[in-house]
């Protein structure tokens, strides 16, 4: 994963992007390093060629200085590129090639994977070029790329969506102690949401599994029940159908004040939803951690496991922290090495 720079659309930025009207728009790093402004310098032109030539004018013009261009297309949508020049300095260079991906997920979901460019040379910002590379990009995806553009969509929209609510000032009035799922790329159904409001007051060795419905693209709860560490992974496996796998997330308050997450992804399941489910985790357990933090007990996520099938659970994992510690003063303790995961 590219490391980011920490430099973030300005308010400006978004304004004059929100009102863009079929002119292409060149993004500068403000001089001081701390947010992306629009170049007021530049002004653009409408019609297709006409854009490209007032670009790589403007651009000639203040080589080697690296750039963002937003450039509209004949279909009526907005294609991303960035422009690093290979003579611009090299702190230049790895300011924007580490911010980029963080100006397209604020500018939100606009730019499809194909429409989306990296440019070095002042001969690609050309009509002829930009045609030639939209028609490669346009090439057919097989199934799991499919599933991959659709992901990142979803992850960008929430990304978007979250920096377009921080900004705004009726957001900031908002309660600190309010949770906000906006991080999530599945909503969760109300029923599921309630329990995880009143799961830092439940009792201990309570157990709720809940999943991904794909069809209303909704987390929702499928069960909740008591159960001793020693009869987990039979309690889980009932929430399961063995001639049909899917994944599974559970949330298991296994000591006072302590819950563990719990993601399963059995042997079998489908490939769209081991993808799904392994990027919605993230999000999930820290849109859970913060409300069980914030909820009188002052409970929290402190245990993360992730399994295949859930018999590779160690429920070794789950130990009361005060009998662990009892036995650790008697010698050295040690957990058996975990077998390879089921394919």
């Amino acid at each position: 994963m590219s490391t980011q720079s920490g430099i973030t659309a300005s308010k400006e930025l978004l304004s004059s992007f929100n009102s863009i009207n079929g002119e292409p728009m060149i993004i500068r790093v403000s001089e001081d390093s701390t947010s992306l402004i629009p170049d007021s310098s530049f002004k653009g032109s409408t019609g297709i060629s006409d854009v490209f030539e007032s670009l790589s004018s403007y651009l000639l013009e203040t080589h080697p200085q690296p750039a963002y261009l937003v450039i509209p297309t004949e279909a009526g949508d907005l294609a991303f590129a960035s422009y690093i020049p290979d003579e611009a300095p090299i702190r230049s260079k790895m300011l924007y090639a580490s911010t980029k991906n963080t100006l397209v997920s604020q500018l939100g979901a606009n730019f499809k994977k194909s429409h989306q460019f990296a440019w070095s040379e002042i001969e690609e910002v050309s009509m002829k070029n930009f045609l030639r590379s939209f028609e490669v990009s346009e090439k057919p995806l097989t199934e799991e790329e499919k599933l991959l553009d659709q992901i990142n969509s979803l992850q960008s929209f929430s990304i978007a969506e979250a920096s377009a609510k921080s900004s705004s000032p009726a957001y900031k009035k908002q309660l600190v102690s309010m949770h906000d799922s906006s991080g999530l790329l599945f909503k969760v159904q109300e029923d599921l949401d309630d329990y995880f409001q009143k799961a830092g007051q439940s009792s201990v060795h309570s157990l709720i599994t809940f999943a991904i419905d794909l069809a209303s693209e909704r987390v929702k709860l499928t069960s909740s029940k008591q159960t001793s560490t020693a009869t987990l992974i039979s309690t889980l496996e009932e929430s399961t159908t063995p001639s049909d796998p899917h994944p599974q997330y559970a949330l298991y308050h296994y000591s006072p004040h302590k819950f563990a997450f719990l993601y399963s992804c059995p042997s079998g399941s489908k490939v769209k939803e081991r993808m799904i489910y392994a990027s919605n985790k993230k999000p999930l357990v820290t849109y859970i951690n913060s409300i069980l933090q914030q909820s009188e007990s002052s409970a929290a996520i402190d245990k993360n496991l992730e399994v295949g099938d859930l018999d590779e659970l160690e429920i070794s994992e789950l130990d009361d922290h005060e009998q662990e510690s009892t036995t650790t003063t008697r010698g050295l303790r040690f957990n058996k090495p975990k077998g390879p995961r089921r394919r």
